[in-house]
């Protein structure tokens, strides 16, 4: 992701203060237990976000085409397997189409 990394300082404030939200919300401990998926040592906020900065188009993609076939969309998931209603999923979607 060498043409994201200028801004990744920039990126992380935002998705962090983001995530941080989601985990103090009603349903934070489930979206922190989802993430996570029981790894030890592995942080939703340092790990996790650079997860987020190291996809490849590529499995973007095959994760999104997953979750259609598995899911239907991508709020469907989000509200099935992660357990966030509508208010959460705003909040994710204004975040990425900030950028």
């Amino acid at each position: 992701m060498i043409g994201l990394k200028p801004d990744h300082p920039h990126i992380k404030e935002k998705v962090l203060k983001e995530v941080y939200k989601m985990a103090q919300s009603p349903a934070g401990e489930e979206f922190v237990k989802n993430v996570t998926k029981g790894r030890q040592n592995w942080s939703i906020y340092e790990q996790g976000f650079d997860n987020v900065v190291s996809s490849r188009y590529e499995a973007m993609l095959e994760t999104f085409v997953w979750l259609k076939e598995k899911y239907g969309n991508v709020e469907d998931y989000f509200e099935e397997k992660l357990g966030l209603g509508l208010e959460d999923q705003k909040i994710i979607k204004d975040s990425l189409l900030a950028y």
